[in-house]
């Protein structure tokens, strides 16, 4: 349990991963190569624990999929626990917070993480429905068979990535692309599928956070969601908070105070542009917004970070 459950995530990026990853302060075991673009890496330690540990909530700016190889863990990924044992596939795509993870001491992964940039530049226009829902997180337990797969992908990448000659770009992207459509059609065989089963509630909360996590930082009334989604306001406030256990309202002010964080923390707009641009009427009124969820004023925060 966070000491303080309302404070805004962070933002951590490729960068910092992978400079955690080479870190003497905290040494991964295994192997692993590292580009500017991703990182792919065979039985490693839990190299990511400090940046989470030292940080959390931490908003992630890249993809990262992995297997278990050893041990358990358990993230808390967008307010949502994710017990896993060994083989199991844990996704978590850009966008998603990270709230507390978990290890038992022996834990290995085998796995990878892209930028948001790459993951666009591999697939241009025709981005995989997977990859352009922000902040989407599962849990797979794999097969076998698709285990194998997954590390014959895995292996193939770290090798091609070690060699020393030749471009071998466009061998990379290829083997990528493959890849992460092997994610894809993972994801629909065993969570698209069984949507067709899941309760109309379940369905409806489910649309609504995704909806949520895409339109927020402009759209922040009840209502808006509720017409989109084609339900009363009054409809949609009950099937949120009986599917998810919180309310309608929570879901949508913590996207968009999460939102504003990240702006306030990385970029010098100033408090009347990101007023405008999350629209709110007035700058009193953001600020007021701000306020409320936090208990310190966009100013205050912006200076004490």
């Amino acid at each position: 349990m966070k000491d303080n459950p309302n404070k805004m995530p962070s933002i951590a990026s490729l960068k910092e991963l992978t400079d955690q990853l080479q870190a003497t302060k905290y040494p991964a075991q295994g192997d692993y190569v590292v580009t500017s673009d991703y990182t792919a890496f065979t039985n490693s330690s839990p190299f990511f624990q400090a940046i989470i540990a030292e940080n959390a909530p931490v908003r992630m700016d890249c993809m990262r999929m992995a297997i278990v190889k050893q041990g358990a863990c358990c993230p808390v990924v967008n307010s949502r626990s994710y017990p896993c044992e060994v083989g199991d596939l844990i996704f978590i795509n850009w966008g998603s917070v990270v709230e507390d993870d978990s290890f038992t001491p022996d834990t290995r992964f085998g796995g990878f993480a892209l930028t948001e940039e790459y993951l666009r530049q591999l697939f241009g226009l025709d981005m995989p429905p997977l990859f352009r829902n922000p902040g989407l997180c599962f849990k797979l337990h794999l097969s076998d068979n698709e285990r194998k797969v997954f590390q014959d992908y895995l292996n193939t990448l770290m090798s091609l990535s070690k060699l020393s000659y030749g471009d071998k770009n466009k061998a990379l992207n290829t083997l990528f692309v493959a890849a992460l459509n092997f994610a894809q059609m993972l994801y629909d065989q065993y969570f698209v599928a069984p949507q067709k089963n899941w309760s109309l509630g379940k369905q409806q909360s489910e649309a609504f956070i995704q909806l949520v996590n895409q339109k927020a930082n402009t759209e922040h009334e009840l209502t808006y969601y509720a017409s989109t989604l084609c339900m009363s306001s009054h409809h949609l406030s009950m099937v949120v908070k009986r599917e998810t256990g919180e309310t309608a309202k929570t879901w949508i002010d913590r996207a968009t105070v999460s939102a504003i964080q990240v702006e306030l923390r990385y970029s010098n707009k100033t408090l009347t542009q990101l007023a405008n641009e999350f629209n709110f009427p007035s700058l009193s009124s953001f600020c007021k917004f701000f306020k409320r969820h936090t208990g310190v004023s966009p100013r205050q925060y912006r200076t004490e970070i």
